[in-house]
């Protein structure tokens, strides 16, 4: 049996017949709307740069404001510690004053600054302090001090020129520092762990050398002008302007004891 190929239909459409419904053309829109999307996007990017450049160039510097720091508070900060040749002089001057009474408010004072420190004993001639004044300060290592006091008294109504010159006396003081605690507002004190000890006058140290190297004969012109302006600046006689150059003022000096200037 043999196949015979297919013929075409070359009939027409009859008048009542219906058309064949044609297939629908495929679009591709959305590949290249995406396309177009993408370049937009791309254009947008590289015209941006410029115009930000030109934006920043074109904008003020900005002003950057800064915060003040907080005040600090009066309980935040630690005290700081106190002087111990202060301390010292206050210490030595109770010291001194409660031999002569016991039950005098310096002698209190004393027991509740060193409760085991027991004043010192004069015997009838109780001396009376003029005038403290600490003249050295040696730390001792680690929190300890030794503050060497001088201590000048008065002389007795009845007493020598030679017993006048030698009212100077020296105490050692020996004080420990104390932390009163680790909070805040918190302050150093001293504790004095022995009773001030009399120690020999420190010793003289070098005079240096004299700032005035060279001498002038009192007829020179420098010496007799520095003569007569001192005389009239001191207020031995009147006027002193005259000595000055144009411009320069000196405050006077009132009621200055001077009479004359050699």
């Amino acid at each position: 049996m043999s196949l015979s190929p297919p013929r075409r239909d070359r009939r027409g459409t009859k008048k009542n017949e219906p058309a064949a419904a044609i297939p629908p053309v495929r679009t591709r829109t959305l590949p290249m709307r995406r396309t177009a999307l993408v370049r937009t996007v791309v254009w947008v990017a590289v015209a941006a740069g410029p115009l930000a450049l030109v934006a920043s160039c074109a904008r003020p510097d900005a002003v950057v404001r800064t915060q003040p720091a907080p005040a600090p508070r009066a309980g935040d900060e630690k005290m700081p510690a106190a002087d111990p040749a202060g301390y010292a002089e206050l210490f030595l001057d109770l010291w001194l004053r409660s031999g002569s009474d016991e039950q005098s408010a310096a002698a209190q004072q004393l027991r509740t600054m060193a409760p085991s420190i027991r004043p010192p004993s004069f015997g009838k001639a109780t001396p009376v302090v003029e005038r403290l004044a600490a003249v050295r300060r040696v730390p001792q290592g680690g929190s300890a001090w030794s503050v060497t006091v001088a201590v000048r008294f008065k002389a007795p109504a009845k007493s020598t020129e030679a017993e006048a010159s030698g009212a100077v006396r020296y105490f050692a003081l020996p004080l420990v520092v104390k932390d009163a605690g680790k909070g805040p507002g918190t302050a150093q004190g001293f504790i004095v762990p022995t009773a001030p000890m009399e120690v020999a006058a420190p010793g003289a140290m070098d005079e240096p050398d004299s700032a005035y190297g060279t001498q002038l004969p009192d007829e020179s012109d420098l010496a007799v002008t520095a003569g007569e302006f001192l005389g009239a600046y001191l207020g031995a006689e009147e006027g002193a302007d005259r000595y000055l150059a144009p411009g320069v003022t000196l405050p006077a000096l009132g009621g200055s004891p001077f009479e004359a200037v050699q």
